[in-house]
């Protein structure tokens, strides 16, 4: 069986839901080798069209597409980390990090326990996921493309052309497969038992 590792950079997008904190991460590449510590804004990543453009640029995009997709004052932004895995482990070291105070605007109530999983076919064949924790989305059917409001917002920003998120195989989504609202197991295990 073939093992995707992570990297060789990954951000890691740090949100709170209820009190809750939750971690979202993506994969991306790093144009040289930042040191750790280093200014978060001077760091650019390679798109998927081999260009250049700056993290914290495409990150803030992410970010503004995420707080859109929970539409909930229940959720708020706290940080963003870069993170450099050394090839073939899930072994890393801390490179940078910003403050990100982006607060849900609406009154929308958040499911506790709830999850969101967004799954695209990448470009390697494999399948990627985008993980969100306590969304408005409880339980449910499948949602299937093609998606629209903030659904295709995320849709855009882990497969734009000028986009800088790579999945575990190292390759973009490609195609979307569908959402997938549920219940955590193991956040719900915590929260009621």
């Amino acid at each position: 069986m073939t093992v995707n590792y992570p990297g060789p950079y990954e951000v890691r997008f740090i949100y709170q839901v209820n009190g809750r904190e939750h971690q979202l991460r993506l994969s991306t590449e790093v144009i040289g080798s930042p040191q750790p510590g280093d200014d978060w804004t001077t760091i650019t990543c390679t798109n998927h069209l081999g260009g250049t453009v700056y993290l914290t640029i495409e990150a803030d995009a992410f970010i503004a597409d995420l707080v859109k997709a929970y539409n909930s004052s229940d959720m708020t932004m706290l940080r963003a980390e870069l993170w450099k895995y050394a090839p073939n482990s899930y072994d890393a070291t801390w490179i940078s990090s910003v403050t990100k105070t982006d607060p849900g605007t609406n009154a929308n109530p958040t499911v506790p326990a709830g999850q969101l999983i967004y799954t695209f076919r990448t470009v390697g064949g494999n399948i990627m996921k985008v993980v969100l924790m306590e969304t408005g989305f409880g339980s449910g059917a499948s949602i299937q493309p093609p998606w629209t409001g903030s659904h295709a917002d995320i849709q855009g920003e882990v497969s734009d052309d000028l986009g800088i998120w790579y999945a575990r195989d190292g390759t973009r989504a490609l195609l979307p497969l569908g959402i997938h609202p549920g219940i955590n197991e193991r956040l719900f295990k915590k929260l009621y038992r």
